[in-house]
């Protein structure tokens, strides 16, 4: 099997649903398949390998899919593999059960062929992504490790804060780069998803294309909160109610951990509002939230508590004088010792086993809330469960309501534009995209050749899509090319990290940014924008 060949194990007790599946697949993709035809034989076959993807029929004899996946979920080296199941069904009751039980998704009999490739190719995507992000992770961190081994004793002690600052200043850096890549990989798939949805209306196809721009949006999401990891700094500055955050957190917390726990909400001030990003405080709750679940093996009660409080200088220690809000998360878990207590926000510091944890979550918390000018305590004992304390500098800045109900797509028909992006992913469904939009569109992978076209044809060119990151010239460089050219060019900044990181190159004259992956109707917003200040 090649290094492009990804391996598709079906599992389905009937011939003829296989002699459907095998040619869909062959003729859409480098795919090793390989077959089982009930679930025992399915178990014995991954002792022997290990696939990208599991095509898994529901309905079989002697152990049925459900069956298959949970004991395929309870194997370590299997585990992550993603499942979809294959139902002549569509029950509410069974595609809870298996989601419950870790499959990633279900795909209705009879086969649509379109439908079908765009989620076995999504999913083995995501899981490609996921598994390079956790291996340069993982090298890093053991890289590091080994040097730190290396170190004498009194080296340590010596460098001991310059040492936790150069950890986290290094998967800062990664973690920015590794984000960087994905999000040009989910700009791929989100435009060639909205590219399907704007050229059908087939309800089934639509339903399941706004399931993959969901999923790819949330892995968005995850590369943001990365991104501002990386920058250790706020991503942005709005008005955050924190009531309406722990109900998304309790939301999404339902529907993963055990049902024997319960969650309760105590918001004794509605107008809990503070400054700051929503994403890295959502990030910081949700952190310490699952925390508390895992402190609960057996059951318990997850209890949010939200109230306003007014602090004098000194009544905690890095907080000055001024109005709060707090958030208490408490839970009736195991508890901790005062020397887990002690360490508990320490990078790489974990109670968990190993591959149970990477000790981040906690340090991030941390400095989220040291980011937002606020403060975090914890108090637990053992036996007596644990209880977080969140204090942010109150907001009398509520959120404004917004016309967001629909993306609309102002018509930018007959544009002319320039595209200069190294990434052929991004190449091909931005322009793609646009031609939809009836733009006129010529790319390049490469400044260098990027300059010598505009060079030759500047006046017949409206707008330039930049990348900010490309290989012999970097976009801050072609930029000031292109203004060598006509100072007066317009272009659109687009980057997978922060505007904070693209500051230099917008203070230069660059008239607008935009965040990779971006939607159809992001860009053609930023695009209508720039033509009307034209006119």
């Amino acid at each position: 099997m090649s290094e492009n060949e990804k391996r598709i194990l079906i599992v389905d007790d009937t011939p003829t649903n296989i002699r459907v599946l095998v040619p869909i697949l062959m003729d859409h993709g480098k795919f090793q398949i390989n077959i089982a035809n009930n679930g025992l034989d399915a178990l014995k076959l991954l002792e022997k390998i290990v696939p990208d993807l599991i095509l898994l029929d529901v309905m079989m004899p002697d152990l049925d899919g459900f069956e298959t996946c949970k004991r395929i979920k309870n194997t370590s080296h299997l585990k992550d593999i993603p499942i979809i199941f294959l139902t002549a069904k569509n029950e509410t009751e069974d595609l809870a059960r298996g989601f419950e039980l870790g499959a990633a998704d279900f795909v209705s009999k009879p086969f649509n062929s379109v439908e079908l490739i765009a989620r076995v190719k999504t999913h083995i995507e995501l899981k490609t992504n996921r598994d390079l992000l956790k291996t340069r992770l993982e090298k890093l961190v053991h890289e590091r490790t080994l040097q730190l081994e290396n170190e004498t004793s009194e080296k340590l002690k010596l460098k001991d804060q310059l040492m936790q600052s150069q950890k986290m200043e290094a998967i800062g850096q990664l973690a920015g780069g590794v984000a960087h890549d994905f999000n040009n990989q989910l700009g791929g798939i989100i435009g060639s998803a909205e590219l399907i949805r704007y050229n059908t209306e087939n309800e089934k196809i639509l339903k399941y294309t706004n399931m993959i721009l969901n999923a790819a949006q949330s892995s968005a999401n995850l590369t943001k909160q990365l991104l501002a990891f990386a920058r250790k700094g706020k991503e942005t500055n709005i008005p955050v109610d924190l009531n309406k955050a722990i109900k998304q957190i309790s939301q999404l917390l339902q529907r993963s951990m055990d049902k024997k726990i319960k969650i309760v909400h105590n918001f004794e001030e509605m107008n809990a509002f503070t400054l700051g990003d929503p994403s890295q405080l959502e990030n910081a709750m949700l952190n310490i939230s699952i925390n508390a679940s895992h402190a609960m093996p057996e059951g318990g009660t997850l209890t949010y508590r939200t109230y306003l409080k007014e602090l004098e200088d000194n009544d905690i220690s890095q907080l000055s004088r001024g109005t709060y809000a707090v958030v208490e998360i408490n839970d009736t878990g195991t508890g901790m010792t005062q020397e887990v207590r002690e360490r508990i926000f320490e990078p790489f510091f974990t109670t968990k086993g190993k591959d149970k944890g990477t000790g981040l979550g906690l340090s991030a918390t941390y400095g989220a809330i040291q980011q937002h000018s606020g403060a975090i305590l914890v108090d637990s004992e053992i036996g007596e469960g644990t209880k977080f304390t969140l204090y942010l500098p109150a907001s009398s800045e509520k959120i404004q309501n917004s016309a967001n109900t629909v993306d609309s797509i102002p018509d930018i028909k007959g544009c002319r534009l320039l595209l200069i992006d190294d990434e052929e992913i991004i190449l091909t469904t931005a322009k793609e995209i646009l031609l939809q939009l009836e733009c006129k569109v010529q790319t390049f992978d490469n400044g260098v050749d990027g300059i010598e076209y505009f060079k030759d044809n500047h006046s017949e060119i409206d707008i330039v899509i930049l990348d900010k990151i490309m290989p012999e010239m970097n976009g801050h460089e072609v930029f000031k090319e292109l203004k060598k050219i006509d100072p007066k060019v317009d272009v659109i900044l687009a980057s997978g990290y922060s505007e904070e990181q693209a500051q230099e190159i917008l203070n230069d004259g660059v008239k607008t940014f935009i965040r990779k992956p971006y939607t159809i109707s992001l860009l053609s917003k930023e695009i209508a924008k720039l033509l009307s200040q034209k006119d």
